[in-house]
């Protein structure tokens, strides 16, 4: 049971992830091909991150928001503003 809810949260987390990187992207005008170049994957990857279909690494995360001119703090915040955002609505 606790692994069951363990499993949840990580997807969550995972889902606010790849949710708070499709904004950063798009709010930088990025493509998920121009970002995957950037980051040296492929732009599948890039689209499975973003909608939580796989979790990526630490390390691909902070080669993501570098290639953003992002950091692990403005990426928490990004997903505390999402978070704001959904309980309001």
């Amino acid at each position: 049971m606790t692994q069951k809810i363990a499993d949840r949260k990580t997807g969550e987390l995972t889902r606010e992830i790849g949710e708070a990187i499709r904004g950063i992207r798009e709010s930088c005008g990025c493509s998920q091909k121009r970002l995957a170049n950037r980051v040296g994957t492929a732009r599948s990857s890039i689209c499975a991150f973003e909608r939580g279909l796989h979790s990526p690494s630490i390390d691909r995360v902070e080669k993501i928001l570098k290639a953003l001119g992002y950091t692990f703090q403005e990426l928490m915040r990004v997903i505390e503003d999402q978070r704001k955002n959904r309980s309001v609505a």
